[in-house]
């Protein structure tokens, strides 16, 4: 199964390759104040996907921090409940009725 997933993503990699060369015209690139710059296509393409994914991993990186701190500070929480109610030692005889997962 492994094997054939590689062969699936050497085959589109070779597809996409092949659609890079083929579309290697130039485009005029035209940014603020008259400046214009001749790039190939396929480099225009590249650097809209590089930074959607740069961007799609830098947005959600303040919710993934919020979220970890968040998580430290309930397993701070319930490592102090877990300490108070483990200062509560009941005897050994209320145990004796529980089935024995409970214990």
């Amino acid at each position: 199964m492994k094997l054939f997933i590689w062969m699936i993503r050497f085959f589109v990699f070779f597809l996409l390759l092949a659609l890079a060369v083929k579309n290697g015209h130039f485009v005029v690139f035209k940014g603020f104040f008259d400046r214009e710059w001749q790039v190939q296509l396929i480099v225009v393409v590249l650097v809209a996907f590089s930074l959607g994914v740069i961007m799609g991993v830098i947005f959600p990186l303040s919710a993934i921090v919020r979220q970890r701190r968040q998580l430290a500070l309930l397993t701070k929480k319930l490592k102090c409940y877990e300490k108070k109610a483990g200062q509560h030692n009941p005897p050994s005889d209320e145990l004796d009725g529980l089935p024995t997962v409970l214990k």
